[in-house]
């Protein structure tokens, strides 16, 4: 049986692709807050939720085909929630079955069909489960209802069970054979045991003369003899059911798996919904449609840190090759980077996105640079750590994929941060990767809106004139300070800068050097 709910045409790989840095990306997008509210402390939940995060597909209608059957599962999670356990239980059983470290098939078959009976008790919970197939729309989900309608058919676990039971052979092995070359036997056929009802077997025989002998207790030459004929007559019928244990085994994990994905989507919908968030399904583009826009895009980590709704922000960027975020110091520039990145992996998995809408082209690849803290054991300076960091990036990245940079080149001053930032950015610019850059630099700024005229948005973190971060980013061109003067005053007391000049830069304004830029 195939389950095929997250591909159309085959079933999840065991372990997807994952990016060169999948870690580095993961922990710059804080996805471990986004993964422990999919898995709510169910750590199978938590593992499949990050892999299928990172693991970013890039066909449009393998996302649709997702997103219809995250629809279905938000619209029915109880159904859905009742599926995963099942699987969960029924693995969970057959792994508490002893099995003997002898490989031989009068001891596989018994542990074989011991692991049947747990999937003919698993497919009888099904039915009720089944009577609610008429409740869902997506392929995915009526697929599936409709293969284990087909195969578990009227009557046809009772008869698996029925077989089950007779091969129990309780009363001892029947089978036949032929002497064959060197009066050795071969032609081995099992047969059903003598006291099986009449009505169970195929065909009534009269009594005929037959021949028997008895193996004395101590004979273990004739013990083994007889054992080795045993097994010859049960290897045939010990692998028919192991293949089907393989087969069911095989069927549960997938279908447990795949469903933990929607599951935990679920239980994410579930508590950004509790928190007042808006959610939506976003509009998928192909890579060269480069569409980007959106309509109060949030980051649902900083939502579920706070346990409280969080502002959204405007997007307006298609056919933009570069997006440029300046403005006060704990303005949101980061958060907004994060809620981007995390947009993106949530669309390209087929969940549903933070934002009430989202139209967005798919990338092949996710990248993330982040300035670096402090760390004595790294062997190279801050700079050099950089530029190798962002070298890897380049190796890797392919045309049309995207690039979250967040304070890149702070380990060095404004000057040379604008000299070697307006090559770097002009030439991944051209190699056709799309970029977010967020930097205090002015210089930089300024020199990149200039280099890139109409394929450039400005965005600055708004502040009010009393100093008020209100978190939202507004078009405009880049700022020349970040407010520092703010932050000082609200730590060691004093005034903040007149907002009058502190847009300006000019002097009397809060532009204070720290030797690397401004702040």
């Amino acid at each position: 049986m195939k389950v095929w709910l997250l591909h159309a045409d085959r079933d999840s790989e065991q372990e997807p692709a994952q990016p060169c840095d999948a870690d580095t990306l993961a922990e710059d997008l804080e996805l471990g807050t986004l993964v422990d509210a999919m898995a709510d402390g169910d750590p199978f939940l938590a593992a499949t939720g990050r892999r299928i995060l990172l693991s970013s597909r890039t066909d449009p209608d393998e996302l649709r085909y997702r997103q219809a059957a995250v629809q279905d599962a938000i619209a029915q999670p109880t159904t859905v929630e009742r599926l995963y356990r099942l699987a969960s239980q029924t693995l969970e059983q057959r792994r508490r079955i002893w099995r003997s470290l002898l490989h031989k098939p009068e001891t596989i078959l018994p542990w074989a069909l011991d692991t049947l009976e747990v999937y003919l008790d698993t497919f009888e919970e099904l039915a009720p489960v089944l009577d609610q197939a008429d409740r869902f729309r997506s392929p995915a989900f009526t697929q599936l209802f409709d293969r284990l309608t087909g195969e578990l058919e009227q009557g046809y676990l009772s008869r698996v069970g029925t077989i089950s039971h007779m091969l129990r052979m309780r009363s001892g092995v029947l089978f036949s054979a032929t002497l064959g070359r060197g009066h050795t036997g071969s032609d081995y056929l099992l047969h059903q045991p003598r006291d099986w009802p009449a009505r169970a077997r195929t065909a009534a025989s009269p009594r005929r003369k037959t021949y028997s002998f008895s193996i004395p207790d101590r004979d273990e030459a004739g013990e083994r003899a007889l054992s080795a004929m045993r097994d010859r007559a049960l290897s045939t019928v010990a692998a028919v059911v192991s293949q089907v244990d393989e087969h069911l085994c095989l069927f549960f994990t997938t279908l447990r798996r795949e469903l933990a994905f929607y599951l935990g989507t679920v239980r994410l919908h579930r508590r950004l919904t509790a928190l007042g968030q808006p959610t939506c399904f976003p509009v998928v583009h192909t890579v060269n449609d480069r569409s980007w826009s959106a309509r109060q895009l949030y980051d649902p980590c900083l939502a579920l840190h706070q346990d409280k709704a969080v502002a959204g922000n405007d997007l307006h960027a298609d056919h933009r090759a570069l997006v440029l975020v300046t403005g006060a110091n704990r303005g949101g520039k980061s958060t907004f980077l994060r809620g981007l990145g995390v947009a993106q992996l949530m669309t390209q998995c087929g969940m549903f996105a933070p934002a009430e809408e989202l139209e967005i082209s798919i990338c092949p690849g996710i990248a993330t640079h982040y300035r670096l803290g402090e760390n004595r054991s790294r062997t190279r300076g801050k700079l050099d750590e950089e530029l190798h960091r962002l070298s890897r990036i380049v190796e890797h990245a392919e045309p049309g994929a995207l690039l979250l940079c967040n304070e890149s080149l702070a380990a060095t001053n404004e000057r040379e941060a604008a000299l070697i930032g307006s090559e770097l950015i002009a030439a991944l610019v051209e190699r056709g990767i799309r970029i977010v850059f967020v930097t205090h630099f002015f210089e930089l700024a300024n020199k990149l809106t200039h280099q890139h005229g109409s394929g450039v948005l400005c965005l600055r973190a708004e502040r009010r004139a009393d100093g008020e971060r209100t978190f939202r980013m507004t078009e405009g061109e880049p700022s020349p300070t970040s407010f520092g003067q703010d932050l000082y005053a609200r730590f060691f007391g004093g005034e903040s800068a007149d907002p009058a000049w502190s847009e300006t830069g000019r002097p009397g304004s809060a532009v204070v050097w720290n030797g690397s830029g401004r702040s």
